[in-house]
C-alpha cells in the first residue's frame, strides 16, 4: 500500500496517528485506532502501515506550508494599495452585471475515438476539391464561396490512439484522419493565415506541419529529445512558432517563405512542387529554427499574451518563476510567483491563460487544492486566488492529479468567469469578481483533459465550451438563455 493510493480522509488520520506515535501517544494511538475501525483496518498489517509509515510531508511541516501559503496570499493582498486594488476591481469588472456562460450538458460524442482523448478544440476548416472528389468532408451540409470548395466547421481532437481526428461539428461524422506521428499528440495549433496549416507536437518528441485537410505533412522538425508539451503559433502572419518540451528546452522557430527539403529529418515535402501542383494552396511558410531555451524543469505551461504577440509566458516544473519570452530580442525576463520574492517552490505553473484583455494571466498551479492565482501581466501582484472547493475538502481522494490529467484553465470572453478542470472530471466555473464557484459542470467519467470555448460572435446563445477527456468522450456545453438559473452539476 501506498500513501498515493489512500483516500484523503485516511491521509488525514495516518497525519495524525503518526504524530502521535512520534510523540510517543501511544494510549492515545491506541484509542484511534480502536474508535476508527472503518478508516484503519481491522488486520495488523494495515495498523501498522497507518501507525508508522511517514507521511509526505509529516503533520507539522505540513501545517507549517499551509501557514506559509496562507502568509504569501496576505502578502499579495497587502502589495497592492488601496488605488491598485480599486483599479483592479473595476477593470476586473466585480459590480457587472452576470453574463450568461456555457454550462448545460448538450452533445456528447462517444464514437470519435475509442481510448482517452488528449486535446480538443473547434475550427473552421476548407477542404479542397481534390479531396472532395475521393469522398471526404463534402455532402450537402457543406458551404464554400468558390466551386469545388467546402468549408466546414470541425471538431479537431487528439488521442492516445496517436491520430488526429476532424469531425463534422453537427454530428460528430468523422471527416478526415492524421496519422502522422509515432506517438499520441499532445498539443497543436492552426496558422493564424492559413486555416488549414496545423502545427502538432508529439510523445515522440518531434513537431509537425500538417494540412490539416488532407493529412499531408509538409515540414517536420526533430529539436526536441522528449514530449513535445506545448506549442503556439504568435498571431497575425505568425512570424514565430514556439515548442515546449520535457527536455527543458523551448525552442523558436522563425517563418521563412519556403525551402526545398534539407534531408528528412527537417523537411518532408517541397512547398514549391506542392503548390505547383495544386496540392497545397502556394505561399505556405515554412519554419527555421532560430533560438533555444534551456530551463531547469520540463516545460508544462505556454501562451501567447494578446497584445504582445511576440511575447509568450512560460512555466516550467519545479520553478517559482514564470518566464516572459521576448521572440524578436530573444531573452527571458523572469518573474517570481512569490511575492516575497525567495526561490522556495511550493507550486509551479501547469497551465496559462491570458485574460481576453491581456492586462491578467491566469495561472494553473500544481498545488493539490487546486489553486489558480491571477497575476497582473509581467508582475508578481496576485490580485486573485481561486481555490477548488472539492479538492480542498476531507472527502476528495489523494490521487486526482496525474502526469497526463494535468488541469487545465480558460477563460470565459467577457472576462467575468474562468473554467477549471482542477477538480478532475468536474468542470468547475469561477467568478472572477468574487472568486466563488458559480457552477459545476458534470457529464464526464473519467479526467477532463482539455477545454475550448467555441464564440459565434452572433449572440451568446450560441457560444459553447467543447471539452474532452479520459472517458474518451467529447462534449458540449451549451449556453442556457439568462432568465435560465439552474446550475448543471451543481
Amino acid at each position: 500500500m501506498t500513501d498515493g493510493a489512500v483516500p484523503r480522509p485516511q491521509q488525514a488520520y495516518a497525519l495524525v496517528a503518526h504524530f502521535l506515535a512520534q510523540q510517543g501517544r501511544r494510549e492515545t494511538l491506541a484509542q484511534l485506532l480502536r474508535e476508527c475501525p472503518d478508516v484503519f483496518d481491522a488486520d495488523d498489517a494495515a495498523r501498522d502501515y497507518f501507525s508508522t509509515f511517514t507521511p509526505r510531508p509529516p503533520l507539522v511541516p505540513l501545517l507549517a506550508q499551509f501557514e506559509e501559503d496562507r502568509f504569501r496570499e496576505k502578502m499579495a493582498a497587502a502589495s497592492l494599495s488601496d488605488k491598485e486594488r480599486s483599479a483592479c476591481d473595476d477593470d476586473l469588472d466585480r459590480g457587472a452585471p452576470d453574463v450568461a456562460f456555457p454550462r448545460k450538458a448538450g452533445t456528447a460524442f462517444e464514437d470519435i475515438h475509442n481510448t482517452n482523448v488528449i486535446i480538443v478544440r473547434t475550427h473552421e476548416l476548407e477542404f479542397p476539391a481534390t479531396f472532395l472528389d475521393r469522398g471526404g468532408a463534402g455532402g450537402e451540409e457543406a458551404q464554400g464561396e468558390e466551386e469545388g470548395k467546402r468549408t466546414r466547421r470541425v471538431v479537431v481532437s487528439a488521442a492516445a490512439d496517436r491520430t488526429v481526428k476532424l469531425s463534422a461539428a453537427e454530428d460528430g461524422e468523422v471527416l478526415s484522419i492524421c496519422d502522422h506521428h509515432r506517438g499520441p499528440v499532445l498539443c497543436l495549433d492552426f496558422h493564424p493565415e492559413h486555416a488549414r496549416l496545423m502545427a502538432t507536437g508529439s510523445m515522440d518528441s518531434s513537431v509537425a506541419l500538417v494540412d490539416a485537410a488532407t493529412g499531408r505533412v509538409m515540414q517536420r522538425m526533430r529539436d526536441h529529445t522528449k514530449y513535445v508539451s506545448r506549442l503556439a503559433f504568435t498571431p497575425g502572419a505568425a512570424e514565430h512558432l514556439v515548442t515546449g518540451s520535457y527536455d527543458g528546452t523551448l525552442v523558436v522557430y522563425r517563418r521563412v517563405a519556403s525551402f526545398a527539403p534539407a534531408g528528412e529529418d527537417l523537411v518532408e515535402r517541397n512547398w514549391a512542387d506542392a503548390a505547383e501542383a495544386g496540392i497545397v494552396p502556394a505561399g505556405w511558410p515554412a519554419y527555421r529554427m532560430a533560438h533555444r531555451f534551456k530551463f531547469k524543469g520540463r516545460i508544462d505551461a505556454l501562451a501567447v499574451l494578446p497584445r504582445s504577440p511576440n511575447t509568450v509566458v512560460v512555466g516550467v516544473r519545479d520553478d517559482n518563476y514564470l518566464h516572459y519570452i521576448n521572440l524578436d530580442a530573444l531573452e527571458d525576463v523572469k518573474v517570481n510567483m512569490n511575492v516575497n520574492d525567495d526561490d522556495w517552490v511550493s507550486f509551479s505553473a501547469v497551465d496559462i491563460s491570458p485574460s481576453p484583455s491581456g492586462e491578467y494571466v491566469l495561472v494553473t498551479t500544481s498545488a493539490p487544492t487546486g489553486r489558480l492565482i491571477l497575476f497582473e501581466t509581467h508582475t508578481s501582484r496576485q490580485v486573485r486566488n481561486f481555490y477548488d472547493p472539492w479538492l480542498c475538502s476531507a472527502s476528495a481522494p489523494g490521487d486526482v492529479a496525474n502526469e497526463l490529467g494535468q488541469p487545465r484553465s480558460l477563460w470565459h470572453p467577457s472576462g467575468r468567469y474562468v473554467y477549471s478542470t482542477a477538480g478532475g472530471m468536474v468542470i468547475r466555473v469561477f467568478s472572477v469578481a468574487s472568486t466563488e464557484c458559480v457552477a459545476e459542470l458534470s457529464g464526464h467519467k473519467g479526467v477532463v483533459r482539455a477545454l475550448w470555448y467555441q464564440s459565434d460572435g452572433g449572440g451568446r446563445s450560441g457560444d459553447r465550451l467543447v471539452s474532452c477527456g479520459f472517458d474518451k468522450t467529447i462534449r458540449y456545453w451549451d449556453t442556457e438563455d439568462a432568465e435560465d438559473e439552474e446550475m448543471v452539476g451543481a
